[in-house]
């Protein structure tokens, strides 16, 4: 399935005939921040290659960054991945009645960072990357699998918040680096959103 932000312009146009013509599915959605926000927050970036997120027009972002910074965000930025595995180790140590040094709080910093970046973009790949924050700070295998089984049942809801988390976070760095290399329209990004 390919995924594709309906732009209204030319190249959208001749992409999404181009596509039908070899066979591939195509589902196209408007382009408003709303929409986006949904798709990305309801599929996994294995399903989003596809995804063709053109110029943002309530952003006012142009192509040239939008094409760069956005996928590589997409990549390597997973701030609600490494705010919820934090949160989530501390909530296990506490649980657990595990007193945690200041050591351990940096252990549990780096590690959340290093394990954020890495993550796999499906859902709830963040489950298993709990395992490794927990194992640094002295948790079990046993007392992890309990912890993830209660996590288990309504994390799906909390990833489409990480999610929005990590869209976000995309989207505000694409912006500044839009402002820094003057590809940023500030007219459209002021306007009243087109929705």
């Amino acid at each position: 399935m390919f995924y594709l932000i309906d732009n209204y312009d030319s190249f959208t146009y001749n992409l999404y005939h181009y596509l039908g013509e070899i066979g591939v599915d195509v589902e196209v959605f408007r382009n408003d921040a709303i929409t986006v926000e949904r798709i990305l927050a309801e599929k996994a970036a294995g399903e989003l290659e596809g995804v063709v997120l053109s110029p943002r027009p309530n952003l006012g972002i142009k192509t040239p960054v939008a094409s760069s910074v956005i996928p590589l965000g997409a990549t390597i930025n997973m701030d609600g991945t490494g705010i919820y595995v934090g949160v989530v180790a501390i909530f296990a140590a506490q649980s657990l009645g595990i007193d945690l040094s200041i050591v351990d709080y940096g252990l549990i910093a780096l590690t959340t960072t290093l394990v954020s970046i890495g993550t796999a973009a499906v859902p709830s790949a963040s489950l298993f990357l709990l395992a490794a924050v927990l194992g640094v700070i002295g948790i079990s295998g046993d007392q992890t699998a309990l912890i993830v089984g209660f996590l288990l049942p309504f994390d799906r809801p909390l990833d489409m918040m990480r999610t929005v988390v990590n869209v976000t976070g995309d989207l505000a760095v694409a912006t500044a680096v839009a402002k820094s290399e003057d590809e940023f329209d500030e007219n459209i990004f002021r306007a009243a959103p087109r929705v």
